[in-house]
């Protein structure tokens, strides 16, 4: 077998590895901005061109999570061959782009397709960054290094939420989307002109030339679909995502509504929820699934279904309350709990692949992600709100009397007094409905647990070369 020294694995120090790490958390923190900005600014957007909470769900999530379905998996299939960096590279320069050209956006058909192409955009970074990493990092080490690279949602997050709300009010949402996109050419250029693409294999001690080429998509999905572990991460995956994305989305909006905050006030809030319980549950995910898998690999589905068990009635009880305070501290302390799947989960789906079916492994993480969570969980959510707040408005048809949640110019005090409360009826029981799926996401968690060992006994028995003769020790 051709030991890895021959690949140039000196080139990857470990203070290039921190780098590539670093840079990947500001790249996708800004990426997390981009789709948190559009969330904390949602309702002067909807006011502005006039979008329902549906076509808002549409622009902030269906958009997205369709095009990054039908871009993600041959962009993964070009990262498991091609050079990993430079897709990346172009990748973030696509999305800085059209993140700049939304602020121009006068109707709802422009801004779709700006967001459908942003979905495009980044449907080329994660995978790819993911599948790095795992050749970066050994399997022992792998939970912590993906914990560490999803700092850049909370710090996304916040900056998003904070600088969203600040800049809208102070002048206006489309300024917001105008002062996002050179950032991101400048990290596209930088990634380009620093980063080396690591040879497949690099954690497990092979070169590159001991690897058989890249399987067809299909043998992927085979070798995933034998495991019965699988199924059911994937499932818990889904309804975690479908509830947590459909909730995140409009959470700016709750608070606008229930609370009747400023665009600034909810943003802060957002941002303080979002980047807390993401940093906090993430980090802690991976650094003690590292830890105590060790003991028993069946913690990469018991952590998860534990975290999102305990967050399941704290979700129920955020929006039961009506002190703002309160729900905001019951929403970071249930998203603190619900985050611990996230390391978990990628490491292990990392952990029962081969090198070069990493970029698919990650993609399928991402499918489930965006297609189910952030493309139908903010939709349904949306119809869930609008259906209740129709229910709950009795002076006539709702849509035709209030422009989205803000009541029409020109009509009377006591309408404009039932639009707002028929509005935020509509998004508290959505949310509480939405909450409910969190329990079932806990229980196929659970479920995982009764094969994972032996899937990943499996796994580590087909793997070529160093895994097969023992050298991945986390999976004993």
């Amino acid at each position: 077998m051709n030991r890895i020294a021959g690949d140039g694995a000196g080139q990857y120090s470990r203070v290039y590895r921190g780098y590539f790490l670093t840079l990947m958390v500001v790249v996708s923190a800004f990426a997390i901005i981009d789709r948190v900005a559009l969330l904390t600014v949602g309702q002067a957007i909807s006011r502005d061109l006039g979008l329902n909470d549906f076509q808002f769900g549409l622009v902030s999530g269906f958009a997205f999570a369709v095009v990054y379905t039908l871009a993600g998996l041959p962009l993964a299939r070009i990262a498991e061959s091609g050079n990993r960096v430079k897709l990346i590279s172009i990748a973030v320069a696509v999305w800085s782009v059209f993140s700049f050209l939304s602020g121009f956006a006068l109707n709802f058909l422009q801004l779709l397709l700006c967001r459908v192409v942003i979905g495009i955009g980044e449907a080329g970074v994660q995978p790819p960054a993911i599948a790095i990493i795992s050749d970066l990092y050994p399997p022992n080490r792998r939970g912590t290094a993906l914990a560490i690279l999803s700092i850049g949602l909370p710090l996304g997050s916040l900056i998003g939420a904070a600088s969203a709300g600040y800049l809208a009010d102070a002048y206006s949402w489309r300024t917001v989307f105008l002062l996002l996109g050179v950032p991101g050419l400048v990290l596209a250029v930088i990634a380009w002109a620093t980063l080396r693409d690591p040879p497949r294999g690099l954690s497990e001690g092979m070169s590159s030339a001991a690897l058989e080429p890249a399987p067809p998509a299909r043998a992927v999905f085979r070798h995933l679909a034998a495991r019965a572990s699988f199924w059911h991460i994937v499932v818990g995956l889904a309804l975690t995502y479908f509830a947590a994305a459909g909730i995140g989305s409009f959470i700016p909006q709750y608070f606008a509504r229930v609370f009747a905050m400023s665009l600034g006030q909810s943003g802060i809030l957002f941002g303080l929820v979002g980047a807390s319980s993401s940093l906090a549950g993430n980090l802690s995910g991976g650094v003690i699934v590292d830890w105590i898998s060790r003991r028993d690999q069946r913690w990469y589905v018991w952590l998860p279904a534990t975290g999102i068990l305990i967050a399941a009635p704290l979700y129920l009880g955020a929006f039961g309350v009506l002190n703002p305070m309160i729900a905001t501290g019951l929403l970071v302390v249930a998203g603190v709990f619900m985050f611990l799947h996230y390391a978990p989960s990628q490491a292990v789906l990392q952990n029962m692949v081969e090198p070069r079916m990493r970029a698919t492994a990650a993609f399928i993480f991402f499918f489930i992600v965006s297609m189910l969570g952030y493309g139908v969980g903010p939709t349904l959510l949306g119809l869930i709100s609008d259906a209740l707040a129709r229910h709950a408005f009795s002076p006539g048809n709702y849509h035709s009397m209030c422009s989205g949640a803000a009541p029409i110019a020109g009509i009377a005090p006591e309408l404009v007094k039932a639009c707002h409360s028929a509005s935020a009826s509509g998004i508290r029981g959505a949310m509480t409905i939405m909450s409910c799926l969190f329990f079932w996401a806990a229980l196929h968690f659970w479920l995982a647990a009764r094969t994972l060992r032996h899937d990943l006994r499996l796994d580590s028995s087909t793997l070529p070369g160093a895994l097969a003769n023992g050298k991945l020790n986390s999976l004993n």
